[in-house]
């Protein structure tokens, strides 16, 4: 069972009216919070998705296109993305071997946050001049986090940006530390690299923590932009037959601002449809912008 709760608010404001000119806007915010208050036989997390194991490593096909590393777990809100992490010590820097510089995965599954946007603000305006009439409709969804699966087959293929960013030579591991005392005192790792920075790495043990591919969700879109044009009675009045006439060219998906860490793809594109949301695969096809023009006749 879960429990949520919502504020809406919504404002529409005329603010220009003259006789050849008007302008209008439209402004909508909702803010959801929610929470699981419990779980059938007394679990304190649940997997949506039992049936995709091989999500939970971060590598490996789905198959079934569900999102095994979507959970409910008590008292958060539903559902929650929980994947692999590092090992870290308290101070949240990740452990690396000391002679080896290599890190290691935990063996536990991590929470990174809520798949579901807490806020969201839409926008609309429409402008008219005469016989033409702009509108534009944009929004933003925020609060929350997406799995960028489709990182983790790049870099397991090599095809990303991310296993190539040090030339496939060895680096030190960023914000990592090690400890020769069996975790009593951590050092700074300033200069102990991995051993192996390409096939023992990248698509052996980087691709595996999921963690790597979690981002903000957070966007911005520009979701349609478009501009009509209403024919003069006159140019089609003598026909008798047809009683109004319009073009509209319009364009949908034309920008979208999101954050600099989310390197990959559109974090709305998740790969499933049900209520294990909150990835994305290499198994969709990129979102697309789309341009459209049309001819409208009423008779």
């Amino acid at each position: 069972n879960t429990l949520n709760k919502g504020l809406e608010a919504d404002l529409h404001l005329n603010a220009v009216r003259t006789k050849d000119f008007s302008w209008s806007i439209g402004v909508n915010y909702t803010h959801i919070t929610g929470k699981v208050i419990t779980i059938n036989g007394n679990q304190t997390t649940l997997n949506v998705s039992p049936t995709n194991q091989n999500a939970f490593a971060g590598v490996g096909q789905t198959g079934n296109g569900t999102n095994g590393n979507s959970f409910a777990v008590l008292g958060l809100a539903y559902p929650q993305l929980e994947t692999y992490d590092w090992n870290r010590n308290s101070a949240g820097q990740v452990i690396v071997d000391p002679v080896t510089g290599m890190p290691s995965k935990a063996s536990n599954l991590s929470i990174l946050g809520q798949v579901n946007p807490k806020d969201i603000i839409g926008i609309t305006s429409t402008f008219t001049y005469k016989r033409f009439t702009f509108n534009i409709t944009a929004d933003y969804r925020g609060g929350n986090v997406i799995f960028n699966y489709i990182g983790s087959a790049l870099d397991f293929t090599g095809n990303g940006s991310t296993s190539a960013a040090t030339g496939r030579q060895r680096f030190v591991f960023p914000n990592s530390a090690y400890t020769t005392d069996g975790g009593k005192t951590y050092t700074k790792n300033t200069n102990i690299t991995v051993d192996d920075a390409n096939f023992s790495f990248w698509p052996s043990l980087y691709n595996s923590v999921g963690a790597n591919y979690v981002t903000s969700a957070d966007v911005w879109k520009l979701r349609e932009v478009a501009i009509s044009y209403d024919f003069p009675k006159a140019w089609y009045s003598v026909t008798k037959i047809v009683q109004h006439a319009s073009f509209t060219l319009s364009g949908r998906n034309l920008l979208m601002i999101r954050p600099g860490t989310n390197k990959w793809t559109d974090p709305e594109f998740a790969e499933g449809t049900g209520n294990d949301a909150g990835r994305n695969s290499e198994s969709q096809g990129p979102p697309t912008r789309v341009i459209s023009a049309t001819l409208s006749v009423q008779f």
